[in-house]
């Protein structure tokens, strides 16, 4: 019961403060990431699971490549037309065994 009381309250969040799903989303498998890189019991996960298995795997597919690729800004943004050199850092070893989790859980 406190799985479907938390999304609930979740997806109310989102609403009332027009808050981005696709950043709820983000955020939700960042701590999933941390709860599979602590080894924490299984049940302490599920809130989470529960959250990402309510929404559209097509959104969720999205959040997660959005979450592995490298982002830099647009070449020639703004007023300088020169390249903007950004070095970002590369994605984390967790981030791949989260989404594979989710990919064998049949959530993307």
């Amino acid at each position: 019961e406190s799985k479907a009381c938390l999304r609930q309250d979740i997806i109310r969040l989102i609403g009332f403060d027009h808050l981005c799903p696709n950043r709820m989303l983000s955020m939700s498998m960042d701590m999933y990431e941390r709860w599979l890189l602590l080894n924490r019991s299984r049940p302490l996960s599920q809130p989470l699971v529960s959250l990402m298995r309510s929404v559209p795997a097509k959104r969720l597919t999205e959040v997660a490549v959005f979450q592995l690729m490298a982002h830099n800004p647009a070449a020639g943004a703004g007023r300088d037309l020169r390249p903007v050199q950004h070095q970002q850092p590369p994605s984390r070893p967790s981030q791949f065994l989260t989404v594979a989790t989710l990919i064998m859980a049949g959530f993307v």
